[in-house]
């Protein structure tokens, strides 16, 4: 079995030869959490006995957070509903230039145009595409809203949407801050173990947003705000369905220590190809909006103010709807692109 263990202190090279010498594997080197490793042992008991772990914890299984999805090989196109209206952003001739863009998810399947910056596979079907085309709309939907940002696409979930290992996502995060120059990362994936924003993958989240990474997440579509939107420093989204309402399923606060939502944003997308078209729903496109908005302005964002605290800065809450679902609401896009700064460019 894998475990995730945090260290007594920063791992060295004398725990490293500790460990080797009892036959357990390390299979991840933590890069931002000093103390962090993930290992693989038959037997659990040994870690616990060693004086230099100070906690050992199974690693756990995540899924994508949609409710519905078709593969398909046509070319198609990506309906928001109801629409975002991304048309106001791109007036402003903001696109994405100088914004980088790092989505861990089911790989790419080339059904939609993107600016690809790069890949990474960390699966072991060994291949980017994207067998599930959860991964392909959620880069379809940023692309849509900020077509001139990069993205870099890291595969860790393959043919079954349930079976995300949460080695994987460690590895893609180790990934993300190895690429050069990274913005944004957005995660439309949730481990559904009421997690109260405590948790080694919470704190993965949290550091990397105090070194200026913007992280944001969808909520989950269950009762409970799912990891790591949980994290506190990370942005979590919440979905609307297509009248404009939060979706009865968007997860919501409730749990001790977790005030999500952020925000919430359209959560249902309509996937035209063929004079058909299929419904995605869920808060993975939730998420992705606004990345893509978030991406699309990066480089325009007053100096010294946070992506965060300038999007819920630009909210405008949602009318007999609880703040525990919603959060601070919905994003108000005049009042966002008001706050922008359009002489100066931070690229």
């Amino acid at each position: 079995m894998k475990y995730i263990i945090r260290l007594i202190e920063p791992f060295n090279n004398s725990i490293k030869l500790q460990l080797e010498k009892l036959n357990i594997s390390i299979r991840l080197i933590d890069n931002v959490l000093e103390d962090l490793l993930i290992v693989e042992t038959e037997n659990s008991q040994i870690l616990h006995n060693l004086g230099f772990i100070r906690s050992v914890k199974p690693t756990r299984k995540g899924k994508l957070l949609i409710s519905s999805t078709k593969t398909t090989n046509q070319d198609f196109k990506i309906d928001i509903v109801p629409s975002f209206k991304e048309e106001l952003i791109h007036d402003t001739g903001l696109v994405g230039f100088g914004t980088n863009i790092v989505i861990l998810d089911s790989g790419y399947n080339g059904n939609c145009n993107i600016n690809l910056g790069g890949q990474k596979v960390f699966t072991d079907d060994g291949i980017i595409y994207d067998y599930i085309n959860h991964g392909t709309l959620v880069a379809g939907i940023i692309s849509k809203i900020a077509p001139a940002a990069k993205l870099y696409l890291g595969k860790i979930c393959s043919k079954d949407p349930y079976d995300i290992d949460e080695e994987l996502v460690f590895q893609g995060l180790n990934w993300a801050t190895e690429i050069p120059n990274i913005n944004i990362i957005n995660l439309s994936i949730g481990i559904d173990f009421k997690c109260t924003g405590n948790c080694d993958l919470a704190e993965r989240v949290n550091k990397m947003s105090s070194m200026g990474y913007t992280i944001i997440s969808a909520a989950g579509n269950k009762n409970h705000i799912h990891c790591p939107a949980c994290s506190q420093e990370g942005i979590a989204v919440g979905a609307l369905d297509a009248s404009g309402k939060v979706v009865a399923q968007s997860s919501a606060s409730g749990l001790g220590g977790t005030d999500k939502p952020d925000l919430v944003a359209q959560g249902q997308i309509v996937e035209n190809y063929l004079r058909k078209s299929q419904n995605h729903t869920g808060t993975s496109f939730a998420s992705p909006i606004i990345t893509g908005l978030v991406g699309a302005t990066f480089h325009h964002i007053k100096e010294g103010i946070s992506p965060k605290y300038h999007l819920l800065s630009s909210t405008s809450s949602l009318l007999n709807q609880s703040f525990n679902k919603q959060g601070y609401g919905i994003v108000d896009l005049n009042k966002y692109l008001g706050g922008l700064d359009y002489v100066t460019s931070k690229s």
